[in-house]
């Protein structure tokens, strides 16, 4: 178990949504600087993106968030077959979480 979440507003194109409720059950959540940066881009979500179906069939739901914006964001997920592989893709445009 880990640290508790703050109850905070996250961002997709189709609205806001609170991290209570996006983020809950078993789920993990993966955080990065940067949408579209080098590391990210190619290092970080790649392998999240490759074993999706794995976290899916073990009843756990799969999140990444930056402090991008929704639109961002959205281009990302699609760029990287996030969005395909059932991860959602979250918006953090002030950086709550990271405080």
């Amino acid at each position: 178990a880990g640290s508790a979440l703050p109850d905070i507003t996250l961002h997709k194109v189709e609205g806001a949504v609170g991290s209570l409720d996006a983020l809950s059950g078993k789920h993990v959540l993966v955080g990065v600087p940067g949408a579209f940066t080098p590391t990210c881009h190619l290092k970080h979500l790649p392998s999240y993106v490759t074993d999706a179906a794995k976290f899916a069939e073990a009843g756990v739901g799969l999140s990444v968030v930056s402090v991008n914006d929704a639109f961002v964001m959205k281009a990302w997920g699609k760029a990287t077959g996030a969005d395909e592989a059932g991860i959602a893709v979250l918006a953090d445009p002030q950086g709550e979480l990271a405080k």
